[in-house]
Order: C-alpha cells, then sequence, then structure tokens
C-alpha cells in the first residue's frame, strides 16, 4: 500500500472519529463531594447523582481538559450526547449550563462549545442536606 494513501485513509478516519474517547471509553468519575439526591425546580422527584451518573442527563462518558466540562450519554434521549458544565457552589449546591442534545458525530470540545451564554443557568439543592456555619461573623448594618 502506498503511503500517501495510508495517510489519507488515516485522515479520514481521524476526521470521523476525532478523538479516541469518541468510543466512549475514557472512564468519567464526577467528585464523590456530589453524590446523593438533588432538587432541581421543575424536575419530578428527587435528582439521584453518583460518580458515573446524573439520573436525568445520562452516563458520564468523558471529563474534558477543562474541570467542569462533562460529557453524558443519555439512552432514553435516542443516546444524544451533551455536554454539562458543573460548578459546584457550596457543599450543597450544584450548577450547571448544558448544551442540547447531539446525536451526530462531534468532537467532545465542539459539543461543549456549542453551549450557548443564553443557555439557563440551572441550580440543584441537596436534599436533607447538613447545615453549614456561615464564614461571616459579626453584625453589620
Amino acid at each position: 500500500m502506498n503511503k500517501g494513501w495510508l495517510t489519507f485513509v488515516l485522515s479520514l478516519l481521524q476526521s470521523y472519529y476525532p478523538t479516541s474517547c469518541q468510543t466512549g471509553l475514557d472512564n468519567c468519575i464526577l467528585p464523590s463531594s456530589w453524590s446523593g439526591l438533588w432538587f432541581e425546580s421543575g424536575v419530578r422527584g428527587a435528582i439521584s447523582i453518583n460518580t458515573s451518573t446524573v439520573l436525568h442527563k445520562g452516563k458520564c462518558m468523558k471529563q474534558l481538559k477543562h474541570p467542569s466540562q462533562f460529557i453524558f450519554k443519555n439512552s432514553q434521549e435516542g443516546n444524544c450526547l451533551r455536554c454539562l458544565s458543573i460548578h459546584q457552589k457550596h457543599a450543597n449546591v450544584l450548577q450547571y449550563k448544558e448544551s442540547k442534545c447531539i446525536t451526530e458525530r462531534k468532537n467532545y470540545k465542539e459539543i461543549c462549545r456549542s453551549i450557548s451564554v443564553d443557555e439557563p443557568l440551572k441550580s440543584l439543592f441537596r436534599v436533607n442536606a447538613s447545615g453549614v456555619d456561615c464564614p461571616i461573623h459579626g453584625t453589620y448594618s
């Protein structure tokens, strides 16, 4: 096989499968501090989060280099992929923005870049949370 043909085939494959993580072989571990039951306005029932799954978003497939960006695959939505940018604001509060459901093959970074600044910021509040002392002391007026 000639070298030019092999280079062409490899570049074609790389454009169709832009990253090795497209196969879902990469592990994704959500922070253990997020595990538990959460409330989100507009979502019926408690949302369970563990180190690999967010109940209503699916299974975490990949954590991108940006530490707050995660790719989820939801089989209940036709195996769509979506990027969630999740930030822990407090021990009992998570906030996130998400991309639209993407069903065609795309690079994971492209999916995360598709999150619009106009997307709503959603908040999760821990169910049965333990109290945390206020770090601000004194009387202020």
